[in-house]
């Protein structure tokens, strides 16, 4: 299997480092491409589908799998020809949690030379871009509109690079004091809106927290949760949930499972896809069943 690992070489600090030698480590075993700044995963993805690659890597957190993804999606090959799959280096790895891979890079790479292929779905949006014009991108893991697509839309880049999640729980601070956000969708039949909408595809989001019990990336549904309002108490429970990785709010939440979904609003919402901020309300989200291609270790049995 011809492997492609795609990576960040400007990031910085110890664990970075660390990383870099890893990846060095690897070098005889796959094709090490740099990125050279934001997108240009996306197109490396494409260039490497598109030389005939079989399996191509994000080396790097859930924003650099996104880019990877839509980067495939890119290829004249298309997703049916080249399998995708992490080594995590970011700060949620929302996408390594759901397929078992672990978070040390020695132990991932060993995971994903004893793994398999296997399909999962895939999700599709079609919203607004930064500038307004219509946009259609993949997303693989996670979909948010409202309070949480606000927080990453304010996260100050520099600042995580330096406290990681902490950064998030400073945006989120911000969003919830500044922007009274309000999106709507239709949820088991009836109208649901509310201050944050999270669409998942598999269980987890912000890492590890078991947001979507009944997610399942071959289920061939959204798994949606819906926060009608956010109260100073119910913030606070959120964050320190997200930065001890303990949930216990599923009951603050409606939930509803469903192959397509339409998000509107009355005033500009943002919307992300898989932790990135790409644009605004409306939005349209449709599960693509069997679409995507993974490498990853054999799933656990039911005990």
């Amino acid at each position: 299997m011809r492997a492609c690992v795609i990576f960040n070489p400007a990031a910085r600090g110890e664990k970075a480092r660390q990383f870099a030698r890893f990846l060095a480590t690897i070098g005889p075993a796959a094709d090490l491409r740099p990125t050279t700044g934001p997108g240009s995963a996306r197109e490396l993805a494409r260039e490497a589908a598109d030389a005939g690659h079989d399996l191509v890597i994000a080396a790097g957190g859930d924003g650099t799998v996104f880019e990877v993804l839509n980067g495939l999606a890119d290829s004249r090959h298309g997703l049916d020809h080249t399998a995708l799959s992490v080594l995590p280096f970011g700060t949620a790895n929302v996408f390594a949690h759901e397929l078992g891979i672990p978070t040390r890079p020695d132990r991932a790479w060993t995971a994903l030379q004893q793994g398999s292929l296997r399909r999962i779905d895939c999700g599709i949006a079609e919203f607004r871009d930064l500038q307004g014009a219509p946009r259609t991108a993949r997303f693989v893991i996670v979909a948010g509109a409202g309070l949480d697509a606000r927080a990453v839309q304010l996260v100050d880049w520099n600042l995580k690079r330096h406290t990681g999640k902490l950064a998030y729980v400073t945006a989120a601070c911000r969003a919830f004091l500044q922007h009274p956000d309000l999106a709507r969708c239709q949820i088991n039949g009836t109208e649901f809106t509310g201050r944050a909408i999270l669409i998942g595809n598999g269980r987890f989001y912000a890492g590890d927290l078991p947001i979507f019990p009944d997610g399942d990336l071959a289920s061939g549904r959204l798994h949606v949760r819906g926060v009608k309002a956010v109260t100073a108490d119910i913030l606070i429970r959120c964050l320190g949930a997200y930065l001890t990785g303990r949930w216990s709010l599923d009951r603050k939440l409606a939930g509803a499972s469903v192959p397509e979904l339409h998000l509107t609003s009355d005033t500009p919402v943002p919307l992300q896809l898989d932790g990135e901020f790409v644009g605004w309300l409306p939005a349209t989200l449709r599960i693509l069943p069997a679409a995507l291609q993974v490498l990853a270790p054999l799933p656990e049995s039911p005990k």
